[in-house]
């Protein structure tokens, strides 16, 4: 990857992190209220390793994995998979927000 381009990879990253943190604090909130992961893969993991663990894997994995796909496939996969995860997660925080009538 070129400077430019690492760069990119960089901001994506930090968006990755920042929505992932914002699905987790939003999912927190609601399951302190009372409601229900309808994820089945986190509700397992929940029960399991517990809540912030699951989604340190999961921010984790949403940080490097771009990385990864934009070093072995081309930057411009790299990219698209983090934006699309950024997308992904944005909208899961606003949705978790609207039902817990944050906003």
């Amino acid at each position: 990857m070129t400077d430019h381009q690492s760069l990119i990879m960089f901001i994506l990253s930090g968006g990755v992190l920042a929505t992932g943190l914002g699905d987790y604090i939003t999912t927190a909130i609601g399951l302190g209220k009372g409601m229900v992961e309808v994820n089945p893969i986190n509700k397992f993991l929940f029960s399991k390793i517990g809540q912030p663990l699951t989604a340190f894997f999961e921010i984790a994995l949403g940080i490097f994995t771009p990385i990864i796909i934009a070093q072995q496939a081309g930057f411009a996969y790299g990219a698209a998979y983090a934006a699309g995860l950024i997308a992904l997660e944005a909208t899961m925080t606003i949705r978790n927000a609207k039902l817990l009538k944050l906003i």
